[in-house]
């Protein structure tokens, strides 16, 4: 399962995670492309949704086509778990950030060094680098907004 990425419905936060299947040995490990995304409010567990995808929907252009399963830029060794951790902590708390101020990336990085640098870090840090299409394209408003209020906060 993917790395949680916020979502708005209705105005509401949700996370969304996609599956994807993968195998093979431990030095020549792939991915395949997302089959399945989950749509989940962290309030209501048992309302998750699940929905087939097709890899077209989601930025992926070829459903067989195997990915070398790079991860981002890579957590210094023996620290993935600890790493992905951290991530999920941080998740929890960008999640309520996202849905009280996606209008704003301004007021956003003006407010939120401690979610949105270590948001960043840990998803560039802990993502398959060729699943990152997917991840935007689950959640393209979040990314723009990320994209947004960490290039004002870098400038501030």
């Amino acid at each position: 399962m993917s790395l949680p990425v916020p979502l708005l419905r209705n105005g509401h936060g949700v996370l969304a995670f996609f599956w994807v299947s993968h195998g093979g040995p431990a030095n020549a490990r792939t991915v395949g492309a997302p089959y399945c995304r989950v749509v989940v409010d962290p309030s209501h567990l048992a309302d998750a949704t699940f929905e087939a995808v097709a890899p077209d929907s989601l930025g992926v252009l070829d459903r067989d086509a195997p990915f070398r399963p790079t991860i981002g830029l890579g957590a210094p060794p023996g620290t993935r778990k600890a790493r992905i951790a951290a991530f999920h902590r941080v998740s929890d708390h960008m999640l309520a950030f996202y849905e009280a101020h996606a209008e704003t990336p301004e007021r956003a990085a003006s407010e939120s060094s401690h979610l949105l640098v270590p948001y960043r870090r840990l998803f560039e840090e802990l993502a398959i680098v060729a699943l990152r299409p997917v991840y935007r394209a689950s959640s393209p408003a979040f990314f723009l907004w990320l994209d947004a209020a960490t290039r004002l906060r870098s400038i501030a």
